[in-house]
C-alpha cells in the first residue's frame, strides 16, 4: 500500500495554505519542496519510498480577450496635449510621445471591459489569477527610453480628451504605479500585467502608456483593420 506524506517546506513570504494577501505565485516561483497550486505555494504529495511527486490537481484556465466577433469590450484612445479638446477613440492606432512634432506630449490609454464576472468566457470573480499578459503590436518604432505602462486611476472612455481626463487637464494625479517598462521596437510585444489583476477586480480602469522619449510610438488599436494586430490580454487563473 502506498503511503503519501505532505512536504511542508516554508519559504520567506510564501506559506501553505495561502500567500500573503495580494501576492500570487507562478510555476517555479515557490521554495524548494513546494509547488504553485491555484495561486498559492503548497506542499507536493510525494511517495515516501522516493517515487515521483504527484502534482496537486488544479482547475486552471487561460482566457484571451481581443476585439472581434466574440468580444467587443476594448477601449483605447490617445490623449493629445496639442489637440486637447479632440478625442481619438475611433483611430486605428494609439500613441505615446514625450514631445510630438507639435511640441506636446501624447499618452495612450487602453482598457478591457467586462472580462471579470460569472458569465461564460470571463474570469470568475473568486478566481486566483496566476498570470496576465498584455499584447500590443507597435506599428511605428520609437526612441529610447521608451517609457512605462502605468495604472489608470480615473474613469474614462474613448471620447475622453486631454482636457477631460480626470479632474483637470492632463494626467497629473490621474495615473498610478508603474506596471511594466514599455517596448518601442516595431513588432508584437507581450507585457507582463499580472500585478494589475492581483487582487482580482471587476473595476480595473486600464493602463496609460507614458513615453520618456521625444521619438514617439504608435501601436495598433482595437479599431485596426487586421484583427490579429489589435491589442489583447490573456489571463491564466485557477478556481
Amino acid at each position: 500500500m502506498r503511503l503519501f506524506a505532505l512536504l511542508a517546506v516554508l519559504g520567506a513570504g510564501c506559506f501553505d495554505p495561502q500567500l500573503p494577501p495580494g501576492i500570487a505565485c507562478t510555476a517555479g516561483a515557490c521554495p524548494s519542496g513546494l509547488i504553485c497550486d491555484r495561486g498559492v505555494c503548497r506542499g507536493a504529495l510525494s511517495d515516501v519510498d522516493g517515487g515521483a511527486a504527484d502534482a496537486i490537481d488544479a482547475n486552471c484556465s487561460t482566457v484571451t480577450f481581443r476585439e472581434g466577433p466574440n468580444y467587443n469590450g476594448t477601449a483605447d484612445t490617445t490623449l493629445d496635449a496639442g489637440a486637447a479638446t479632440m478625442d481619438f477613440g475611433a483611430d486605428s492606432r494609439f500613441s505615446w510621445d514625450l514631445e510630438s512634432m507639435a511640441g506636446f506630449p501624447n499618452v495612450g490609454l487602453l482598457r478591457f471591459d467586462d472580462i471579470v464576472g460569472d458569465g461564460d468566457g470571463k474570469v470568475p470573480t473568486e478566481a486566483v489569477v496566476q498570470s496576465a499578459t498584455l499584447t500590443v503590436e507597435i506599428d511605428n518604432e520609437g526612441g529610447q527610453p521608451p517609457g512605462t505602462l502605468r495604472e489608470v486611476l480615473v474613469s474614462w472612455d474613448e471620447q475622453t480628451t486631454w482636457d477631460t481626463f480626470g479632474a483637470a487637464p492632463g494626467i497629473e494625479g490621474d495615473i498610478g504605479s508603474v506596471v511594466a517598462p514599455l517596448p518601442s521596437a516595431e513588432a508584437s510585444h507581450d507585457i507582463d500585467v499580472t500585478s494589475s489583476f492581483v487582487p482580482l477586480t471587476s473595476d480595473h480602469r486600464g493602463w496609460a502608456f507614458v513615453s520618456e522619449s521625444s521619438n514617439g510610438v504608435d501601436a495598433y488599436s482595437s479599431e485596426a483593420n487586421g484583427e490579429s494586430t489589435r491589442p489583447s490580454v490573456s489571463i491564466t487563473y485557477c478556481d
